[in-house]
């Protein structure tokens, strides 16, 4: 009878074993996958400033800027929309440029920047 109490004691323990490793399992399943979701969400941040960055450079050279361009970067689409608003001066145009990015109908991020160009002078 002795034995029967030990095994079941045993048994016992084992169980209680067995259910913390399944929570422990069930627990490490759900933090890998948030890490995943974090992971692709800062991945598409990432690609999205470069673009924006990419846009805003271009700008500031003096390149003119379509109102929406379509890229795909590692086979995801992002629309790069670029609005520029312009003042005069008396001395030459204030020219701000604001570059939202977005992944379907999701806005990723958007960037200003802003470019004087002065009047060129008579010779």
């Amino acid at each position: 009878m002795r034995e029967s109490g030990r095994t079941k004691a045993m048994l016992g323990e084992l169980v209680i074993v067995a259910l913390f490793l399944a929570l422990s399992a069930m627990t490490l399943l759900r933090l890998f996958a948030a890490s995943n979701t974090i992971s692709r969400e800062s991945e598409a941040l990432a690609r999205a400033t470069i673009l924006a960055q990419d846009s805003l450079e271009r700008f500031s050279a003096g390149e003119e800027l379509p109102a929406r361009e379509e890229c795909i970067l590692d086979g995801v689409a992002y629309a790069v929309l670029a609005q520029i608003e312009s003042s005069e001066t008396g001395a030459g145009t204030l020219e701000t440029c604001t570059v939202t990015v977005q992944q379907g109908e999701d806005t990723v991020t958007s960037m200003q920047t802003a470019c004087y160009r002065p009047e060129r002078s008579a010779p």
